[in-house]
């Protein structure tokens, strides 16, 4: 049997005193911002990883024009 909590769109589950959302449109709005997050996160690793490299690359060039 599930029962209302003080909190909408949260009930609990008398047998295994769970809880449980219910607001299914929250839930999907969570799940979209933690992708979003995620998304984010990788994107900026990236962006990083091409500074190293790009870094690298000049470093490399400047020895170049030395020896040069």
């Amino acid at each position: 049997m599930l029962v209302k909590t003080e909190y909408p769109g949260l009930v609990r589950d008398t047998v295994s005193t769970a809880v449980i959302n219910t607001n299914k449109e929250a839930f999907d709005n969570y799940k979209m911002a933690r992708e979003e997050k995620l998304r984010v996160q990788k994107l900026a690793g990236e962006v990083s990883n091409l500074q190293q490299d790009v870094s690298e690359i000049k470093g490399l060039l400047m020895q170049l024009i030395k020896q040069g």
